[in-house]
């Protein structure tokens, strides 16, 4: 039995792969193709609103992520509204019309009732309840020939601990295909109960009988690897702000399934789907911001994957997926793309981390004092860490931006910053010539503690 269990499903989910693709169990032959059966494995997540699969070479459809979901929510078992986001879809359908392992519609309708407004039901009347077991495997299924039987198959739901846990038990899981997209569809079904018993979430685990990996997917898997690194994940993480993806069961998921995205409510998630339709019809889209959270960050990366985004210079980024470091200066250089309070917050831990090497920063300009330009009274040693540290920042735009509009509008946030902050900027481009010594004061070890 594998085991694994994180606070991030990212990090989890890149060792899984880890792990599946140096497991040295063999390859056997199945109907769809040489597989390496993992055997029995559990997987928990807990603590993470994400829970979209952000690794480099791994580009999920984020739209058709959430589109799944709608569709579940909604009941349907129609092709079209998924078909939509994933052209090749109707590969699942037996008559290119319908799906017969369709989870919203097993739960909502197959067994002439609502299974999910029942569960709810109960828990609102007897939270201790452990019979609540939603189905999706129907014994009808052993009996005919489909390309879609469930492969998740049952659902436990419980509150423990004043918190709702979801139990999803799976027949055979495809390590590479289907587990990011089952963790994110399962993850929004348990906070649309969990609202609707108004309890705080819980644990999210999958059980399944055999978690595997296809031999078609070894190359994808290795470029993974070659590619990622638990450090960069956690660097990612910390780098984009997180964003609650459970907002979106809010959303009028009706509009979303039809397609008819300009009727939705404003939201971020109305501009994600207008976006993707833009793109359907125009094969390119423009994206006028820089990533400052998660979500934009796979959006950006998806569309940068298929050549898609319109002034490609003016968005081009080193993504931290490849290049990312793990040191304050790579955080330091990540903040002109962070919204001002993000960055400040950031500015203010790195500020106490290195109060210790206060006297090496002053000992760079002690021989110019006199006679130096700078406005700063460099008596407030947290001020003027603040600008040892945009020194670093407002350098990295020069040796990584080269485009004039772009270049402007993370300038712009790089002021609100220093405004925020009581900092003359010509005070840092003044610091700039001592860009080399402060890096390397930067870098080096023996730091206050955290607090």
């Amino acid at each position: 039995m594998n085991f694994y269990s994180s606070n991030s499903f990212n990090q989890l989910y890149f060792n899984m792969l880890q792990n599946a693709f140096y497991s040295p169990k063999k390859f056997s032959d199945s109907r769809t193709g040489k597989v390496k059966d993992l055997g029995r494995t559990v997987y928990q997540i807990k603590n993470d609103t994400f829970r979209l699969c952000f690794l480099k070479e791994r580009d999920i459809n984020p739209f058709f992520a959430f589109a799944e979901f709608s569709w579940i929510l909604e009941g349907s078992n129609k092709l079209k509204p998924l078909e939509y986001f994933i052209s090749t879809y109707s590969r699942f359908s037996d008559d290119g019309k319908t799906l017969n392992g369709a989870y919203g519609f097993r739960l909502r309708k197959f067994f002439h009732f609502d299974q999910i407004n029942k569960a709810i039901e109960i828990l609102k009347n007897d939270s201790n309840s452990r019979r609540v077991v939603l189905t999706m495997f129907s014994p009808h299924d052993l009996t005919i020939n489909s390309k879609d039987i469930p492969c998740n198959t049952t659902i436990y739901l419980k509150i423990r601990n004043k918190k709702f846990d979801i139990t999803i038990l799976n027949r055979s899981n495809d390590l590479y295909l289907g587990v990011p997209y089952n963790v994110f569809v399962f993850y929004l079904l348990q906070v649309y109960i969990a609202k609707s018993i108004n309890c705080e979430i819980g644990i999210q685990t999958h059980y399944t009988d055999s978690l595997h990996l296809y031999e078609k997917h070894l190359s994808n898997v290795e470029n993974i690897i070659k590619y990622n690194s638990l450090d960069k994940i956690i660097q990612i993480e910390k780098s984009y702000d997180f964003v609650d993806n459970g907002d979106y069961i809010n959303i009028d998921h009706n509009n979303v399934i039809k397609h008819t995205f300009s009727s939705m409510n404003e939201s971020i998630y109305k501009e994600l789907f207008i976006l993707f339709s833009n793109y359907k019809i125009n094969k390119k889209v423009s994206l006028d911001i820089m990533p400052n959270n998660l979500l934009e960050y796979m959006i950006y990366n998806w569309f940068n994957k298929r050549q898609a985004i319109e002034n490609p210079q003016k968005n081009k980024l080193e993504y931290e997926g490849i290049n990312m470091t793990t040191t304050d200066i790579g955080i330091l250089k990540n903040l002109k793309y962070k919204k001002p309070e993000k960055a400040i917050e950031q500015l203010n831990i790195i500020s106490q981390k290195y109060l210790s090497k206060i006297n090496d920063f002053k000992a760079l300009i002690q021989d110019n004092n006199q006679n130096s330009i700078f406005k700063m009274d460099i008596t407030d040693n947290k001020k003027f860490l603040y600008l040892m540290s945009l020194v670093v920042v407002i350098e990295s735009m020069s040796s990584e931006i080269y485009d004039r509009e772009l270049r402007e509008k993370l300038m712009q946030n790089i002021r609100e910053i220093c405004n925020e902050l009581d900092i003359n900027l010509d005070d840092v481009f003044y610091f700039s010539k001592y860009e080399n010594e402060i890096i390397n004061i930067f870098t080096q070890q023996n730091l206050a503690p955290n607090r």
